[in-house]
């Protein structure tokens, strides 16, 4: 009796629930399937979507419930059925606008993800960018680790393959946004390294023209960003421009160009709570382009990406490879959204050794009305707070955010590196170090040099090898060199440096030197003296032919004394005022090498001249518009911009002083620009203008010199000419223009099959005005070339063709070769 009671209980609930509802849904319009329709009860945890054929299945509760059918592009349609046994219906559903215009009567994935997308960009003004007005603490790790090779079967150590933390920095920061301006206080910095590849030093050069001293920076040349604003990649901006990432701006898949360079296809469409989340695949159209590939989740209730899974090419970037991004949006206050927790991963070698970087980038406590001081916002875009290099735990306990997970590998690796760094700045440290980097071996005396450092004391010196030494194209014949250099760098940043020279030539026992000095006393303000002298062979111009310039028809004696300062005046207007004594006279009476004639012809006759001597004074001002900056403890770290800058030069040579035979006066006017044209390439161009106001003493050497032409080498289109023929030499008015752009696959990814060769076309123009010779010089050139990594660097060989015409000679066409350097520190190419 118990059986049979139970064999009718299990089978009455099991018809309560054992009912099935499916069915096909159609375009009332086409009768076509719609797929990806979401099929749900509200309220309720009953939901599914249709496949691809338009079908759905749902076993939902017995009874009457209202049975909701919505997908983008139809009206929602909803059916009210009583389900008490298996049931099969067919829905047929309304096209309609729904607020995107035109709609299709085909609801397939890509029409549906091209208008997710488009709903996205519709409601983006519900998204915090830097136009809007906000404050929030910013919080970036970086961890990286180095790849640990398996040891061998005859090891007596065995060693599994795997990762080995070698690198993990830390930054905290306060940042404020208004109206496209920006600024960030650093509230804590540390960084951790046992590896030092993570460390790397460069000087950073004010600028291209100008003669003073720039600043040393160290940074990780595996980071894809320099500084924390760097690392706000933000999805809703058109093109996201970060020069260490990638040399060409990448495309924003919900940009302003998103239709014309992706492709959008709704991969899932999930009910949660009864709104709709939309899986988009992305896909470039261009695949060498600078583009995303991926996914995005965007939330159907308010059409706000949820998250993204994006990656990119290896070819789009510059240093890594293997780049993934991934990013999710959160509701920081009423309607209004933000990217607040962002991963990048990625894979970069340096030599031999692979490495593996993850940068995670927290947002939290958001301040929607701050209020900001007048002039809070200006050229000073970050500032690092006086305890921001501190490395005190308890701090970073606070600074920290709560979601942040410190796993036990790297709080073992900071604990290390705490040990580490405490004993690396004690004085048993500095000896020891000095002590094995005194050590003389036989090859730094043969080749490498020799260098010796006390690290606290701030001391360096260094000395020439016998290599280095060694002269054999020295004027007059082979000359030998001993030569050096010491460094003194005191604990405010302030630096004392010395440079001296002496060589002996063999053919004409005669002795030569020069020693410089310099001190730098005001660090953020690139305050500097420096003074030389020395007895010297000398180039009458650097701007000589690249065949010419070591033959000794371009060489002098120069007996000179100068001194000098540099200084910034005040933000992006930098000054340097040079004394210039010199005694020159010509070489025509020294013994030169027999090779010498052989090479280099009529060139290598002496220039004839009279002794005389010259006192000068140069005086060189460069302003650098809107010149962004970071303020660094007493360094100040320029940050580029796409502003003009503009040089002034002023020589002005004085009779009399000194028994000085020259009088003359000459003034140069350059202004110069990067002009990034976003997908359309970049521009760089030059203006240059110059005159002798005064002549009354000018000699030949004090002219202003244009740099002959090298045959089939290219040569730098900011500086020089490609095809002017001779060296040229004024002492009147001058003009000068020189443009190059590189097109940066605007035009070679659009191409089928071409594009998989990564080429990039280049183009440029240049011209030369010297009125009172009646010379005008014109030239263009076009060009392909092909970037390359070669040892963790990145070049870019290319094949021009140039043309010209001028007023000497008649036009013509020639072919060079050249190549280009990329900076990975200032992210720029050299041209």
């Amino acid at each position: 009796m118990k059986h049979i009671l139970f064999a009718i209980f299990f089978l009455f609930f099991t018809g309560l629930s054992a009912q099935k509802l499916s069915g096909v849904v159609l375009d009332s319009v086409s009768g076509q399937v719609i797929s990806y329709v979401n099929v749900y009860i509200p309220n309720s945890s009953f939901g599914t979507h249709t496949d691809e054929n338009g079908a759905f299945e749902l076993a939902p509760p017995r009874g009457r419930n209202e049975y909701y059918f919505s997908i983008l592009t139809y009206e929602t349609k909803v059916l009210e059925l009583d389900i008490r046994k298996d049931t099969f219906v067919e829905v047929y559903m309304v096209p309609t606008d729904i607020e995107i215009g035109a709609v299709t009567v085909e609801a397939k994935r890509t029409k549906i993800g091209n208008r997710v997308i488009r709903m996205v960009r519709e409601n983006q003004d519900k998204i915090l960018t830097d136009r809007s007005t906000f404050s929030n603490s910013n919080y970036i790790k970086t961890q990286v680790e180095r790849f640990r090779p398996a040891s061998e079967p005859e090891d007596t150590i065995v060693v599994e393959e795997g990762f080995d933390i070698v690198y993990l920095s830390e930054t905290a920061s306060r940042q404020h946004f208004s109206n496209g301006q920006y600024k960030a206080e650093i509230l804590g910095e540390l960084k951790n390294s046992d590896d030092d590849k993570m460390n790397r030093f460069t000087r950073m050069d004010i600028d291209r023209g100008f003669r003073g001293s720039g600043q040393g920076v160290e940074y990780n040349p595996i980071e894809f960003f320099r500084n924390p604003r760097e690392a706000n990649i933000e999805l809703y901006s058109n093109v996201i421009d970060n020069s260490t990432l990638s040399d060409r701006p990448i495309t924003s898949p919900i940009g302003a160009g998103a239709f014309v360079n992706y492709r959008f296809k709704v991969q899932a469409i999930d009910v949660i709570e009864g709104d709709s989340m939309f899986t988009v695949a992305v896909e470039p159209i261009f695949k060498q382009a600078p583009l995303f590939n991926g996914e995005i989740i965007v939330d159907g209730s308010n059409w706000i990406i949820s998250s993204a899974r994006l990656s990119l090419d290896n070819q789009v970037i510059t240093l890594f490879k293997d780049f993934e991004f991934e990013v999710a949006y959160t509701e920081v206050a009423l309607d209004q959204y933000r990217a607040t927790e962002k991963t990048f991963a990625y894979q970069s070698k340096i030599g031999s050794n692979l490495y593996k970087v993850e940068t995670q980038v927290i947002d939290t406590e958001f301040d929607l009305e701050p209020v900001f001081e007048r002039n809070f916002f200006g050229n000073e875009i970050i500032k690092y707070s006086e305890q921001a290099l501190e490395r005190d735990t308890a701090i970073w306990q606070k600074l920290r955010p709560k979601n942040i997970v410190v796993e036990a590998e790297a709080r073992a690796f900071i604990l290390k590196q705490d040990s580490v760094w405490n004993y690396e700045h004690s004085e048993e440290y500095y000896m020891a170090q000095d002590s094995d980097y005194n050590k003389i071996t036989f090859l730094d005396v043969l080749w490498s040099g020799v260098n010796y450092r006390n690290r606290s004391k701030g001391l360096t010196l260094g000395f020439q090898s016998i290599a280095q030494s060694v002269r054999p194209l020295g004027v007059g014949g082979y000359r030998h060199e001993l030569a050096g250099n010491v460094e003194k760098e005191f604990s405010n940043n302030n630096a004392l440096g010395f440079r001296y020279s002496v060589d002996y030539g063999y053919t004409n026992n005669d002795w030569k030197g020069s020693l410089r000095v310099g001190y730098t006393y005001m660090p953020r303000r690139f305050g500097r003296v420096f003074a030389s002298v020395g007895d010297t062979y000398d180039l009458i111009t650097i701007y000589e032919s690249l065949q010419n310039i070591i033959s000794r028809g371009n060489y002098i004696r120069n007996q000179r004394f100068s001194v000098g300062h540099v200084m910034e005046l005040v933000n992006g207007l930098y000054a340097t005022g040079e004394f210039k004594y010199a005694d020159k006279r010509s070489i025509e009476d020294l013994n030169l090498a027999g090779w010498t004639d052989f090479v280099f012809g009529e060139a290598n006759t002496p220039a004839e001249f009279e002794r005389y001597r010259s006192f000068i004074f140069e005086l060189d001002l460069l302003y650098k518009f809107g010149q962004k900056y970071i303020t660094r403890g007493r360094k100040k770290i320029v940050i580029g911009n796409h502003y003009p800058t503009l040089n002034l030069r002023y020589h002005k040579g004085f009779p009399g002083v000194g028994l000085s035979e020259v009088d003359f006066d000459y003034i140069e006017l350059r202004l110069s620009q990067e002009m990034p044209l976003t997908k359309f390439g970049n521009t760089n161009w030059l203006l240059l203008g110059g005159s002798f106001l005064n002549t009354r003493s000018l000699r030949f050497i004090e002219y202003k010199y244009f740099r002959g032409s090298t045959p089939y080498l290219f040569a730098d289109p900011l500086r020089d000419y490609q095809l002017l023929g001779p060296t040229l030499s004024t002492n009147k008015t001058f003009l000068q223009a020189m443009a190059i752009h590189h097109f940066n696959g605007f035009i070679m990814d659009k191409i089928p099959l071409i594009n998989y060769l990564q080429l990039e076309v280049i183009a440029g123009a240049a011209a030369l005005s010297i009125p009172d010779q009646k010379f005008y010089h014109g030239e263009l050139y076009l060009g392909l070339g092909r970037k390359v990594k070669i040892l963790g660097e990145q070049l870019q060989f290319a094949i021009y063709a140039a043309t010209r015409d001028n007023t000497i000679e008649a036009a013509s066409i020639s072919w060079k070769v050249g190549v280009n350097v990329y900076n990975a520190f200032t992210g720029k190419w050299a041209y």
